[in-house]
């Protein structure tokens, strides 16, 4: 069986991706994604490995990553997930949204996460997206990937790898 080659793009920053509108055609189409925190000391933390089907693409993908990052969705989300009642769940959430001050501090924090991380971005076919995706969860065990998957039953060929990743 062939391996699925990943020829990574990157480092990008989020603000760089948002900016860079003439890179969007060129990841309009499927692919593999993966976000890393960088360190003050230089190294790398593995956050999270999401795929693109190609609609929406890898360019979408990044830009609606970041929309739930600044829009708080991805901070309100695990409180609006946990069991009990509605009430219980939205407290929190609206709590935060009833006070202005509150929520500024929260999206300046949301900024501040986003400006450490890194995007690297590898275009391929959606099968090998849905492949790739499940086994670099596997291998690498991102932060925020919750799903457990299975080792690939295609090696995986990194052209180069994104660091931290190694």
């Amino acid at each position: 069986m062939m391996p699925i080659e990943l020829n990574w793009s990157g480092p990008f920053a989020f603000r760089d991706i948002l900016a860079a509108r003439e890179r969007y055609a060129e990841f309009a189409g499927p692919g593999v994604y993966v976000h890393l925190r960088r360190h003050s000391d230089g190294s790398c933390e593995r956050l999270y490995v999401g795929r693109a089907s190609g609609s929406p693409g890898l360019m979408e993908r990044q830009i609606r990553h970041f929309i739930g990052s600044v829009g708080l969705l991805y901070y309100l989300e695990p409180t609006l997930l946990k069991k009990g009642s509605s009430a219980e769940k939205f407290e929190h959430a609206i709590e935060l949204l009833r006070n202005r001050t509150k929520f500024k501090e929260q999206v300046d924090r949301a900024f501040d996460e986003l400006d450490s991380q890194l995007v690297y971005l590898a275009k391929c076919s959606k099968a090998d997206a849905v492949a790739a995706e499940s086994a670099l969860i596997a291998e690498w065990k991102p932060l925020y990937n919750k799903r457990k998957e299975r080792a690939a039953a295609r090696a995986i060929v990194h052209h180069p790898a994104p660091p931290g990743t190694e």
